[in-house]
């Protein structure tokens, strides 16, 4: 890894006469990895008035903090990507994830402020959500397979739909119908293809390998584009 800080460690006097020691050649090093705990950072943004002396108007600034908060939400981008992470890559509960930011960034948030967090970030996404699944119906090949995966304690399955560059993630049942949900009108019948023909076909793979993005255990939508 590239370092991030260096520190030098010399002796400045000869040990056995007193000297001052000249040169400098590095003799060797030692790769120190850590990993620092910072605790939340509070950041209180002040609106100031002010008042011109001549004309006596009051002047109050108009604060952009678009990038940083979503609209007059508290909790910075930062930390909403976080949260989204922790949950539905890191498959961590929410009150997994409170403990990690109370005890690790010294965040105190309850269980349904995580809760609102993640609702929030998939209101938000829900637009590139169907973008990504709109790319997929209009592919010429799209690679899908399924894997069981057992949620809120209740039995299931978890389809892949990607291609080279997209991947579309949905939990539901095994059957037929679930690509057909995905796919739309895009999915080929194969019992009657020349009855039913279709805007733009779609090749369907199935099974594919469990090293393939598409079969990753995770109920996260996501693009790789």
């Amino acid at each position: 890894m590239t370092p991030t800080e260096s520190i030098e460690h010399a002796i400045d006097a000869c040990p056995d006469c007193g000297a001052t020691l000249a040169g400098s050649s590095v003799q060797r090093t030692r790769e120190v990895i850590d990993l620092p705990i910072t605790p939340v950072r509070v950041v209180e943004h002040r609106i100031i008035t002010r008042t011109c002396p001549a004309c006596k108007r009051r002047c109050t600034p108009t604060v952009d903090l678009e990038g940083v908060v979503l609209g007059q939400q508290r909790l910075t981008v930062n930390v909403l990507t976080l949260i989204t992470t922790l949950r539905e890559v890191g498959r961590l509960p929410a009150a997994t994830i409170q403990w990690l930011l109370g005890t690790v960034y010294q965040l105190p948030l309850s269980t349904g402020g995580i809760t609102a967090v993640l609702h929030q970030v998939a209101q938000r996404a829900a637009p590139e959500v169907a973008a990504i699944r709109d790319r997929i119906r209009t592919s010429p090949v799209v690679h899908a397979d399924e894997t069981g995966w057992r949620e809120d304690g209740k039995n299931g399955y978890v389809w892949g739909l990607s291609t080279a560059t997209e991947r579309y993630l949905v939990r539901g049942g095994r059957g037929r119908g679930m690509l057909d949900d995905a796919l739309g009108p895009y999915l080929p019948d194969w019992s009657a293809p020349e009855q039913k023909p279709r805007p733009s076909p779609v090749m369907m793979m199935a099974p594919i390998s469990s090293s393939s993005p598409s079969s990753s255990k995770a109920t996260c939508i996501s693009s790789t584009s």
